[in-house]
């Protein structure tokens, strides 16, 4: 692909095309100026070319590109100094420019510097595959330079394959929610349990080669780990004060853990999902197998290779967690999708009619205001508002809400209250009504969404009302008239529904199954 750079750090014209509209002097301009010296230097002026480019980078000095073309003219004239420092110059500012990296390699190697060139070189061909880099390293070669770069520590050998297993579980989503990696405690014994598998695939594939022992020493400790697992979720207490290669040892045939483990995954027999799981692992067999071929001889390989499996022993616990996870928020949206159908065909058996309304005057003491003061968490500025007076319940609206938001949480739909300042309330969530203002947004999410499903404005005044008809319905009155009796309450079978549906979600859509 080429020697990239990257080109948010680097000056580019916004007038190009169309310089008759920029509003600087030729004179003035730096990527001008650097223009000229390229022009000098395309006509081998060396000493023109100089001159413009220490004009340029004196109009701009964070010009890498000036940097780059000027250590170019001092390497055309031969003052390696000149040009590494200027190189270095531009690789300050943008530390992955592909051509400037390479003309310090070039520049080391003209100042005999050849076994930090070949370093740079493999530096850069990590970066960017250019084949000029390639016959460069050749020629090194050919002078009698030792390429070191498939050569690894045994510490840069582990980090390297740490780094490997972490991208694995960046890329399939096996991080937890924080961005963390958490594992079961109760059976994190990664160090123990990936050594002694080791011990098991040395013992028995050593007759098949280094490539079978480490590949297969992987393997199982990711499939083990995901194992038992997923067997602690199924019985927590089985597992109590038993180390983990022990329990499999004694339960499972350690060279059959990866159907034993698609069998608790469920997925024994689907050759797709069998692929998806497969292909986690391998990736990380197929990434660490070069690199544990390439130890250095007088390094403790061994100590390399459990490490390795100790990070697909993580790996396999992480991917078994996520999937407890997600089949627990399938389980629970099948629970809520399953008593929404209940709540709506409870309609037919419902019997309760509301009164006709019937219009008539009367007049009513609407109550004094007093203010609350709060912090806003749109700008965090301390500010108060004006509240219903129903003495002294005004000051706690904030904290009734947060109350019944913290039993919305209990029952597995996290719910939040924000507090806006008038200001942040009318940017964010705008009244219809004139004379009120949506100080107070109460949100809140199911298991199955990770955003708020919906966020509902407050006015002044503490009204928990539809709150109330949810949370009965989430602790167990999926009937109408369970809702009735569990609220008491009456109203008609719409209002019930529509108070179920404005908290949780459409309640018709979900049911006719056009909800995502």
């Amino acid at each position: 692909m080429g020697l990239g750079r990257n080109e948010k750090l680097h000056l580019s014209c916004a007038y190009e095309g169309h310089e008759g509209d920029c509003p600087k002097e030729c004179s003035k301009c730096a990527i001008s100026i650097k223009t000229d010296g390229d022009i000098a230097l395309a006509s081998n002026r060396l000493n023109d070319a100089i001159r413009q480019y220490k004009k340029a980078l004196f109009v701009d000095p964070k010009f890498a590109e000036a940097w780059c073309n000027l250590a170019n003219a001092y390497g055309m004239k031969s003052e390696y100094h000149n040009a590494l420092s200027a190189f270095n110059k531009a690789l300050a500012i943008d530390p992955q420019y592909g051509k400037a990296m390479f003309g310090k390699a070039v520049t080391l190697r003209n100042l005999g510097k050849l076994d930090a060139a070949m370093a740079l070189a493999n530096e850069i061909l990590e970066l960017y595959d250019d084949p000029n880099v390639v016959n460069f390293k050749t020629g090194l070669k050919k002078a009698g330079v030792k390429d070191t770069a498939g050569v690894y520590s045994l510490q840069k050998a582990i980090d390297t394959m740490t780094d490997k297993a972490y991208e694995i579980i960046v890329q399939n989503n096996l991080l937890d929610k924080d961005g963390q990696i958490h594992t079961i405690r109760a059976i994190d014994s990664k160090d123990d349990f990936s050594s002694r598998i080791f011990a098991f695939c040395k013992k028995r594939y050593s007759s098949l080669g280094n490539e079978k022992v480490w590949s297969e020493s992987i393997l199982a400790s990711f499939y083990g780990s995901a194992y038992v697992a997923l067997q602690y979720y199924i019985n927590p207490n089985e597992l109590a004060n038993i180390d983990p290669f022990d329990y499999l040892s004694n339960n499972v045939n350690l060279e059959e853990l990866d159907r034993n483990t698609e069998r608790l995954l469920g997925i024994r027999g689907d050759d797709n999902q069998s692929e998806k799981v497969w292909n986690i692992v391998y990736s990380f067999v197929k990434a660490s197998t070069p690199i544990l071929e390439g130890v250095e001889p007088a390094s403790d390989l061994d100590s390399a290779i459990r490490d390795a499996s100790e990070s697909a022993y993580v790996m396999g616990m992480l991917f078994a967690m996520r999937h407890h996870d997600q089949e627990e928020v399938k389980s629970k949206r099948s629970a809520l999708d399953n008593a929404l159908e209940k709540l709506a065909a409870s309609t037919k058996e419902y019997n309760y009619t509301p009164p006709e309304r019937s219009a008539m005057c009367y007049s009513i003491r609407v109550p004094d205001e007093v203010p609350l003061y709060f912090r806003c968490d749109g700008c965090s500025q301390g500010t108060s508002i004006e509240v219903y007076d129903y003495g002294g319940s005004e000051k706690k609206i904030i904290d009734q809400y947060k109350s019944i938001a913290s039993e919305f949480t209990k029952l597995g739909y996290p719910a939040t209250v924000k507090c806006y300042c008038n200001q942040c309330a009318n940017r964010y969530f705008p009244s219809r009504n004139r004379y009120t203002t949506n100080n107070f947004v109460f949100s809140v999410s199911r298991p199955d969404c990770e955003k708020p499903i919906n966020s509902f404005p407050q006015t002044h005044s503490f009204n928990d009302f539809q709150y109330k008809i949810a949370l009965a319905f989430l602790r167990g009155a999926d009937t109408l008239t369970k809702l009735s009796e569990a609220t008491d309450t009456k109203l008609g079978a719409d209002a019930y529904l529509e108070h179920v549906h404005n908290v949780l979600g459409n309640v018709v859509s979900r049911i006719d199954g056009n909800s995502k």
